[in-house]
């Protein structure tokens, strides 16, 4: 009998770690392979635009949903939805 093991993480999409939130807009990925990020914006929550030079400091406009998404090799990971708040 032969015995295969396979280490499935070489093989995956990235697994947000820490998932986007209003205190930080990037979020923490997982991957043993090299990914590429990118955030995203909405008005509506249906239709998406890159935010263009986002960085980790990037903090976004009240009113406004978020979103990153993660990509290596295997695939692509959508964060969940951040909604950062109009100031009451």
């Amino acid at each position: 009998a032969v015995a295969l093991e396979i280490d499935s993480k070489l093989t995956d999409a990235p697994i947000f770690s820490i998932r986007p939130s209003i205190d930080s807009l990037t979020g923490k990925v997982a991957s043993e392979i090299p990914v590429t990020a990118k955030i995203q914006h909405s008005d509506n929550g249906n239709d998406w635009t890159d935010v263009e030079k986002a960085n980790a400091n990037f903090k976004g406009e009240s009113g406004k949903f978020y979103r990153c998404i993660a990509t290596n090799k295997n695939g692509s990971t959508v964060s969940g939805i951040t909604l950062i708040p109009k100031p009451k």
